[in-house]
């Protein structure tokens, strides 16, 4: 959508890119609330003890980490686009996607 938003400065966007600009984001917000949506049972009502342990190990991935890189790390959990918290954050999106694989690489050792 940037693309088109500074292509419009020098000349309008053609139809054809909006559409396509726009029929993207719908299919992106039909696939970020269908993963909100599906809950199943054993995720709705948890354990005790499996929560207990999601809620150690969260615990522990915090502390090993930034509090900018906590926020980071939520922001992406919750469905929130790479571009969106880069806005948000002033880093690049390509910046934060490396960011948050390379945290994720360190959760696993860490938790393994």
């Amino acid at each position: 959508m940037a693309h088109i938003l500074d292509a419009a400065i020098s000349s309008p966007p053609t139809q054809s890119e909006v559409a396509k600009v726009v029929a993207n984001k719908r299919r992106r917000e039909r696939y970020i609330a269908a993963r909100r949506d599906i809950m199943p049972d054993d995720l709705a009502a948890p354990h005790s003890e499996v929560a207990m342990h999601a809620y150690l190990t969260l615990a522990k991935i915090q502390r090993t980490v930034k509090s900018c890189e906590f926020d980071v790390l939520t922001a992406v959990a919750i469905g929130t686009e790479y571009e969106e918290i880069a806005r948000a954050t002033g880093a690049r999106p390509g910046a934060l996607r490396v960011k948050v694989l390379r945290l994720r690489r360190e959760f696993l050792a860490l938790v393994e």
